[in-house]
């Protein structure tokens, strides 16, 4: 058996080469321990403190084998003399910080002396429940020191942050949509804050609008699709790139998707969100039905119709009606017309294929509705020897 070199009476640790010291440092403690490092009855600072503390004293005739096997339990089988291996403990002693060591003392004394069970360690769950749950949140978008604790977490809250890129994605699609409306250079080609600050100002009020539609209107959800799909480009209008789905053909009016320098002049210019709810035929002659009945001196303008500005002489709750059902009427042109479009070409009908565009106009204009779908707010005609058009504006309805 190897054996320890020292006498029974040393207590001085080994001097240690600059070298190896200077190699170890920063090592773990049992690599700087190896004389220790195989005893199974030293693993924690806790056994540490018993050993230290039961350590017999220099000159003290004891059981050593005895005192090994109940402190340290060695099991390598090595053959350990009393001096070095006491004065290894010291030395381990003094490698542990002075703090931990008081720390760890006074909890063994604890437990040594008696008086009440000391209080138990709190199981993982309850350390889970009251030291991590209370420090677990979430930081708010746009902030860096606002948070939210996961124990004052509402629904609402919740469901807000889940769907915060959806609200930005849709804010932008509204801003995109309000500029185009209103004439403006699209976000690609100039922020918003180099805007001048009265078109800046006009921006984000879409949002609003629809909200109140929405509350006020009382009418069958249906009517609102158009509108609602408008103002985020999500109406599934041929020529939007970000469909892929959707059926690449020319409109049927021939101004957009055509060959031709012409044709192909326009739809540079007129996105089809443009072109299909503003330039169309079809779009035209829907507006050329409110401009007949306009009171004012200027003609529906774009964002007029698209925002839902009521224009001079028309109240604010007929309104909203009236864009309502003129985009519902534009689109079912532009489906009526797609369809006739497509059934000339299948028969190799020229002649109607050229006539189409005049028939899903008149198919937009003239179409009849529906008395049980008219809302309360409705357009009253010209009375005789009145200049300006009287609206009924119930009060239910404003």
């Amino acid at each position: 058996e190897e054996e320890d070199s020292g006498s029974d009476g040393e207590t001085a640790v080994e001097p240690v080469p600059a070298g190896v010291a200077r190699r170890t440092q920063g090592r773990g403690l049992d690599y700087r321990h190896r004389t220790l490092r195989a005893c199974a009855r030293l693993v924690t600072i806790g056994d540490l403190v018993r050993a230290h503390a039961a350590r017999p004293p220099a000159a003290a005739a004891v059981d050593w084998e005895g005192w090994l096997r109940d402190h340290l339990a060695p099991s390598d089988g090595r053959r350990r003399r009393r001096g070095p291996t006491l004065a290894a403990l010291q030395s381990l002693v003094g490698d542990i910080p002075p703090s931990w060591w008081s720390a760890a003392q006074a909890h063994a004394a604890q437990l040594a002396s008696p008086g009440p069970a000391p209080v138990p360690a709190p199981s993982t769950s309850e350390v889970v429940r009251t030291t991590i749950m209370p420090r677990m949140g979430w930081k708010l978008s746009g902030s860096e020191t606002l948070k939210v604790p996961l124990a004052k977490l509402s629904v609402r809250m919740a469901t807000s942050m889940q769907l915060d890129d959806v609200a930005t994605r849709r804010a932008d699609l509204h801003e995109d949509y309000e500029r185009a409306a209103q004439g403006l250079p699209p976000r690609a080609v100039v922020r918003r804050e180099d805007l001048p600050a009265a078109a800046a100002a006009t921006l984000g009020a879409i949002r609003d609008t629809l909200a109140r539609l929405w509350q006020k209107v009382r009418w069958e959800r249906r009517h609102f699709e158009t509108l609602w799909r408008l103002a985020i480009d999500a109406v599934p209008l041929p020529g939007n790139s970000h469909m892929p789905l959707a059926r690449r053909e020319p409109c049927g009016c021939g101004q957009h998707g055509h060959g031709g320098a012409a044709a192909e002049a326009h739809a540079a210019a007129a996105p089809p969100r443009q072109h299909h709810f503003w330039d169309c035929a079809v779009a035209k002659a829907v507006v050329a039905q409110i401009n007949a009945h306009n009171p004012g001196p200027s003609p529906t303008s774009q964002a007029q119709l698209w925002l839902v500005q009521a224009p001079p002489g028309f109240q604010q709750c007929v309104w909203d009606v009236v864009v309502m059902a003129a985009m519902a009427a534009t689109e079912h042109g532009r489906v009526r017309l797609r369809g006739m479009t497509r059934a000339a070409a299948a028969l190799g009908i020229q002649t109607a294929a050229a006539a189409a565009p005049e028939a899903a106009v008149a198919g937009a204009v003239e179409a009849e509705p529906d008395l049980d779908e008219i809302p309360p707010t409705q357009l009253t005609p010209p009375q005789p020897g009145v200049n300006p058009v009287e609206l009924a504006c119930p009060e239910n309805a404003k």
